[in-house]
């Protein structure tokens, strides 16, 4: 979708994939489900710089199933009223696993600076899925990184379907265990999942780590 539409009706991505080139190509009134082996992409066209920078993707309800993927960068953010995640996990399943790819953009300066790709104004409830986490590459990364604002239902369950892709010299994966919970890189920093929204924190390890 290349255009801004004002339908009002649902808008359902069932399989193949669905690429926004604009942010008003889904109306913001349309409930947007992304299921069976489909794929809403609000990431390509904001990767490469072709949408300005910090506009937004505004969709009141969007619920992510079965093997439903949402892609989102924070540079533009997908702000919604509340998402819904129960898709097929990434683990134990025999079906094509679904949930939600992030990229975090930049550092958040505190709440007045909020840069989190996922903005929800009422609720984001997680039932299953996965959430990956697309680190950016950083000189200095020790901070807050914003991932989710807004009241997450469930986020322990979320943090322990939660993983961190880094692009350090070699891709790495890292999962979490919850939140709180802290993982190691081979480098010199480790991160944890923070609750209250869901944001992701950078720390230097210590000696003893």
């Amino acid at each position: 979708f290349s255009g801004a539409n004002s339908y009002t009706g649902a808008t359902n991505v069932q399989s193949g994939r669905l690429t926004l080139a604009n942010v008003s190509a889904i109306d913001q009134l349309s409930r947007t489900v992304v299921n069976g082996t489909g794929q809403l992409d609000l990431y390509t066209y904001s990767a490469n710089d072709s949408l300005d920078r910090d506009k937004e993707f505004k969709i009141n309800q969007v619920e992510i199933a079965e093997g439903g993927q949402l892609f989102v960068s924070a540079r533009n953010p997908l702000v919604a009223e509340s998402i819904s995640l129960d898709a097929n996990s990434s683990v134990g399943s025999i079906s094509r696993p679904g949930g939600i790819v992030v990229e975090i953009f930049e550092k958040t300066d505190g709440r007045e600076s909020n840069k989190a790709p996922i903005r929800v104004s009422e609720e984001f409830n997680y039932q299953s899925g996965s959430l990956v986490v697309q680190a950016p590459v950083a000189d200095d990364p020790e901070g807050r990184w914003n991932i989710i604002d807004g009241k997450v239902d469930n986020a322990e369950g979320l943090a322990k379907n939660t993983y961190l892709v880094t692009s350090v010299s070699d891709l790495a994966t890292f999962k979490f265990d919850g939140i709180n919970s802290p993982i190691y890189g081979p480098a010199m920093y480790k991160g944890y999942l923070e609750d209250g929204s869901l944001n992701l924190i950078i720390e230097a390890k210590t000696d003893e780590e």
